[in-house]
């Protein structure tokens, strides 16, 4: 739900949408390399998990796997976690706080 352009902002129906961006070590330039809009509604909609791995794979291809994933919470999932894990993908993502961490065989509650 989002806010229309309307002078009332009533609170109406908007679509999802999937940025990758690519920032350098060391430079304050960032550059788009993927961008969507999805609809749950849209008849070809199979899951925000896939729309979530497309953009990965599309902008993985983009940075020439030379990358490292920087992911919010809503990352959270163990099928991206497997997924980032069997592409071999350097991430970071700040996990929910009903996840532990290991680090070191040790589990660390966040």
């Amino acid at each position: 739900t989002v806010r229309d352009g309307s002078e009332d902002g009533e609170f109406v129906d908007g679509y999802w949408t999937n940025q990758v961006i690519a920032a350098e070590v060391g430079s304050n330039e960032i550059i788009p390399l993927y961008h969507s809009l999805f609809s749950q509604e849209s008849p070809d909609f199979v899951g925000e998990n896939e729309e979530i791995m497309k953009a990965m794979d599309m902008g993985g291809k983009a940075a020439q796997n030379k990358s490292i994933w920087v992911i919010d919470r809503g990352a959270d999932r163990d099928i991206l976690f497997e997924s980032l894990l069997e592409n071999k993908r350097d991430f970071l993502i700040r996990i929910k706080n009903n996840r532990d961490l290991i680090h070191d065989g040790e589990a660390i509650r966040s």
